[in-house]
């Protein structure tokens, strides 16, 4: 109502005890943390239920909520220690995955030209990889982000008593650009993460024209499945999936394994078989080639006629008896 918030019952600075003019009070640590991302937290369920996605109404996981905070986390350059400044950077003890920062975490008309594309409540089996490809497109100019971040996330079932880092169920998420060999590793490190059960990545240089393939391997399970979610930001169209819905042409590695293996064992019974059709060939040919040098059966038999009926005569000629008188 009117005259409900007037300059005179504003709240009042701990630090200095005067009015402020927008009645904003700062302070800082996790008692003040905890409530501004739970707001935030709720902000990211309305969006979806709302419609705001796809137009469509949308009951996210939890998982996939913390996905979506921690993949738009900004990170913090400088933080405040009371008396001075401390430099900080993404990953380190400070800030962890950076700020809190909706406009960077969902895609909305006017604020922001990012696409976003989600996987939710989804299972991955051991020994499983999942491919997801992304095109990247300016849009007709109308996105002009180069940052193209992914991030996975996964409840993890409780570790034994006692364990201090203990990631019993062990997924693997990386990124690749096409026709490049390297390969994008999470938070900030070379290789692959075995202790968090969060893991984001940022590519600060994808432009139009790319294709970024993100993977998610099932490295190692204590049981059958696992599930997960994972959150897409960039210059790509929205896209999701939803349940056990997932990418064509994805596969595990056993049956990735077993196609190779016969793929290989296909490839040299055929080469075999091409090698025996040609030595038979060969044998044929060389079969028909002495075939032909030899002299034909009745031409041999004609001859041998010959021979003996001219022995034969002369043969009786010797023993012919003269005819004339004496």
């Amino acid at each position: 109502e009117e005259g409900e918030c007037d300059p005179d019952s504003l709240p009042r600075s701990f630090s200095s005890g005067t009015g402020s003019a927008d009645g904003v009070l700062y302070l800082q640590g996790t008692s003040m943390a905890t409530p501004a991302v739970s707001g935030a937290a709720a902000l990211v369920r309305q969006y979806f239920l709302d419609r705001f996605y796809n137009a469509t109404s949308i009951d996210i996981s939890g998982m996939l909520l913390k996905a979506i905070l921690i993949n738009g986390a900004q990170e913090i350059k400088y933080i405040d220690n009371a008396f001075r400044t401390t430099p900080t950077r993404y990953y380190d003890n400070n800030q962890g995955f950076g700020r809190v920062s909706l406009v960077d975490s969902l895609p909305l008309n006017g604020a922001n030209s990012f696409g976003a594309s989600f996987i939710d409540k989804a299972t991955i089996k051991n020994g499983e990889t999942l491919d997801f490809d992304f095109d990247i497109s300016s849009n007709e100019g109308r996105c002009t982000e180069n940052e193209f971040r992914a991030t996975l996330v996964w409840a993890d079932p409780p570790g034994a008593t006692g364990c201090v880092r203990c990631l019993v169920n062990d997924l693997d998420l990386s990124l690749r650009k096409f026709g490049s060999s390297r390969v994008y590793y999470p938070n900030g490190l070379g290789s692959r993460d075995t202790t968090n059960n969060v893991e984001r990545v940022i590519l600060g240089n994808a432009v139009a024209g790319d294709t970024i393939r993100v993977t998610v391997d099932a490295a190692n399970l204590d049981r059958a499945e696992q599930p997960f979610a994972l959150y897409v930001t960039g210059c790509t169209p929205n896209r999701s999936y939803s349940g056990d819905a997932k990418p064509k042409g994805n596969m595990d590695r056993t049956t990735k394994i077993l196609i190779i293996v016969c793929s290989i064992i296909g490839a040299l019974v055929i080469f075999l078989v091409v090698c025996w059709i040609m030595d038979s060939k060969k044998k044929r040919k060389r079969h028909q080639a002495e075939r032909a040098k030899q002299p034909r059966p009745h031409a041999q038999a004609h001859s041998r006629e010959n021979r003996d009926a001219h022995h034969t005569g002369g043969h009786s000629n010797d023993h012919e008896q003269p005819t004339g008188r004496y």
